[in-house]
């Protein structure tokens, strides 16, 4: 096709087609390996402003927070400070606050939440 002088078009229409294949694989594995090797997840900027959404139910600080994508949803660990001298069955209740939350703010999206509570002083 295009006659006398077209002959090598093919050839580099090829190795065009070869470089962008090898791209999109290279992005695809990169994701998936990503997936699999359970990295964290980068945007938390709606769980970080989340203590001041939780005052209430007696979250003084925000010590750690991991997110991890598992499948199409995420795993949540977040770490709370809470009233030092708290009862054991206040403390529980205010982890089940926490994870309440966390999941009714992101619906289908959050599987898991694991809320450890550390006494301030």
């Amino acid at each position: 096709m295009g006659g006398k002088g077209w002959e090598t078009a093919d050839d580099w229409a090829a190795l065009f087609a070869c470089v962008i294949i090898a791209f999109n694989g290279v992005n695809m594995f990169g994701k998936a390996l990503g997936d699999v090797m359970d990295t964290a997840v980068r945007e938390l900027s709606k769980t970080k402003s989340a203590p001041s959404r939780w005052r209430f139910s007696g979250v003084r600080a925000l010590d750690k927070v991991r997110v991890r994508k598992s499948g199409l949803s995420y795993l949540v660990d977040i770490q709370v400070r809470v009233d030092g001298e708290l009862t054991v069955r206040a403390g529980h209740a205010i982890a089940h606050a926490v994870k309440d939350a966390l999941i009714a703010s992101a619906p289908h999206r959050i599987s898991d939440v694991t809320v450890h509570v550390e006494p301030m002083v």
